[in-house]
């Protein structure tokens, strides 16, 4: 072999030594990070067929079923000390001897934005050990059905003697209007491709995160996640019915997500009760303020009839919101919502003339409407909590009102809007999560 010839081949087994390396460093950082599971989650979720989800609940006690091993729920639990973003798989064989009382639930129950340490369930854990333990199985990103199916492995594989489900922060989190078009399926079957690359999925993983983290809105669309509170983007950017998706069609897509969302409870009680596991259920606080645009663009007017002189009369409001002239919006606002009452950007609108005119628990009652009227993940606050108290009545289990102890909480304090329990757009703060472990200990 020529000298050119040896060179060439001693670039070539360079290169692939260096990728190989790549290759198991980014293996090794995947054990700890997940993030080639996170992104194929992440692309899953921006493809998924809805008549493949309608398929899963014509049987959703199919999980519960003994011998059933097709879960869909990748379990993971949020162990103190490790920074692992979405949890750690336990064996339950790992476990101590002892009664053990496992929390579900999603992010919130995980605790995302603090330490673990912090979580109720840890708070819960410290205090009960060493002759009970708590464990935290929050399911970060997981939808009703996913928790549903975790809470169906934790009964047939963890032998609970409690489980405590705090649940409902993502009926829809997979769930979006047709004109709000994120993703280009074609770019995502590539990247799916290539993702079955360690090195290449953390690439594209941090590709991705810098452009969500740093993007901004354009005139070409809608950004989810632009304004964390406030009306301003809402009024730019109004969700525009379409022949495909209309004001009345998310009527129904939020009873039938409403009905899973209550179908996943019901089994998850009907199920630990058969085993002779105690449940409690906690509802969910919520932060009043949300924007309405946060996640979704919202429509401006749902009743036809009414249709252009309610959009007239918003954007007329909108403006005097903006320029500070409360008091010259609040009538147009009250006088639209006589016309329509389910735009949630209307009740935001009134929600923020009341807070600025100092009528606090009548903006709170105002900002609790816009967050029950706004279409997509993270609305329908009201009615989820009216789904898990209702559950927990028809059950007879322990219910931790939460909503109601963080206002009792709150008005003690002088404050409104959980502003100190609740830090982002639904994940508690470290008070937050305190105040939960205090109302629940006494029952454990």
């Amino acid at each position: 072999m020529t000298n050119k010839g040896s060179l060439r081949l001693g670039r070539v087994a360079l290169i692939v030594a260096i990728l190989c390396a790549l290759e198991g460093i980014s293996f090794l950082a995947d054990l700890r990070w997940s993030f080639r599971q996170r992104l194929l989650n992440a692309f899953n979720a921006a493809t998924r067929n809805e008549s493949a989800d309608d398929a899963l609940w014509v049987a959703p006690d199919r999980p519960f079923e003994p011998g059933y091993r097709t879960f869909r729920q990748y379990l993971r639990f949020r162990v103190p000390g490790s920074s692992n973003p979405t949890g750690e798989a336990i064996d339950p064989r790992d476990l101590p001897p002892g009664k053990r009382v496992i929390v579900l639930g999603e992010s919130a129950v995980f605790g995302v934005g603090g330490p673990a340490e912090q979580t109720f369930a840890a708070l819960l854990d410290e205090r009960l050990k060493p002759g009970t333990r708590v464990l935290n199985a929050g399911q970060v990103g997981a939808d009703t059905w996913l928790v549903m199916d975790a809470g169906a492995q934790i009964l047939q594989r963890y032998q609970p003697s409690t489980l405590v489900i705090f649940t409902g922060n993502n009926p829809w989190i997979f769930w979006s209007p047709v004109q709000q078009q994120r993703w280009n399926p074609w770019l995502i079957r590539v990247l799916s491709v290539l993702a079955k690359s360690r090195a290449l999925a953390g690439i594209e993983f941090l590709l991705i995160r810098q452009t969500l983290l740093h993007a901004r809105p354009t005139a070409a669309g809608f950004q989810d996640h632009y304004e964390m509170v406030g009306s301003r983007y809402a009024l730019k950017h109004p969700l525009e019915p379409s022949a495909r998706f209309k004001p009345a069609d998310w009527l129904a897509v939020k009873q039938k997500y409403l009905q899973r969302f209550e179908t996943s409870l019901e089994q998850l009680v009907k199920n630990a009760q058969a085993r002779g596991v105690g449940v409690i259920l906690v509802t969910i606080p919520f932060n009043y303020r949300l924007a309405p645009a946060w996640k979704h663009p919202q429509f401006e007017a749902f009743d036809v009839a009414h249709a252009e002189e309610v959009r007239g009369l918003l954007r007329e409001a909108g403006r005097l919101v903006q320029v500070g002239d409360c008091r010259s919006a609040l009538p147009i606002v009250d006088r639209a919502l006589q016309l329509d009452p389910l735009p949630p950007l209307l009740h935001y609108l009134q929600a923020q003339c009341l807070e600025r005119l100092g009528r606090l628990d009548e903006a709170e009652a105002a900002y609790a409407q816009s967050r029950e009227k706004m279409i997509g993940n993270l609305g329908s606050r009201l009615s989820v909590n009216d789904v898990i108290r209702r559950v927990a009545g028809r059950f007879e289990v322990a219910l931790v009102d939460a909503v109601e102890i963080f206002v009792d909480y709150e008005r003690a304090n002088g404050q409104h809007f959980n502003e100190q329990l609740v830090v982002d757009d639904c994940h508690l703060s470290a008070m937050g999560h305190r105040l939960i472990a205090d109302a629940l200990a006494p029952l454990l």
